[in-house]
């Protein structure tokens, strides 16, 4: 909140310095102003909205479990169609970063409440699972 203020007075700023100059009998093509402060201000709010569009939600037990199997079937659906980088599209379609993502599949890998893992053995250096030997 305080941000988008913080950027609103800039832009206010801005639109003031314009109006009196119009006012004065400047042309509106010949008004000057500083246009790094808003622009910058725009960068920071820009910034900060796309930091509110992360989950905040911290998930325990069965929501976890849940955002477990949400993620491994999407990595194994991102497989099937042939994408050599699921990590990528997950991060995008669950809005967590990229690493986050390999850390919710690393705990898909492993066992949880005596169930089996969610997903098998990684492929070192490929998206993927290693192949049962059975």
């Amino acid at each position: 909140m305080v941000t988008s203020c913080r950027s609103l007075k800039e832009w206010e700023i801005v639109g003031r310095t314009i109006g009196q100059q119009i006012l004065a009998g400047t042309p509106p093509e010949k008004a000057v102003f500083d246009a790094r402060s808003p622009t910058e201000a725009l960068r920071i709010l820009s910034h900060s909205t796309s930091s509110q569009r992360k989950p905040r939600k911290i998930r325990r037990g069965g929501e976890q479990d849940e955002l477990l199997r949400q993620i491994a079937n999407a990595y194994r659906a991102e497989l099937d169609a042939g994408n050599a980088r699921p990590r990528l599209k997950l991060a995008a379609e669950f809005g967590y970063t990229v690493q986050h993502i390999g850390w919710l599949l690393s705990q898909a890998r492993k066992p949880r409440n005596g169930q089996p893992p969610l997903l098998g053995p990684a492929r070192p250096g490929k998206a993927g699972e290693e192949p049962d030997d059975g």
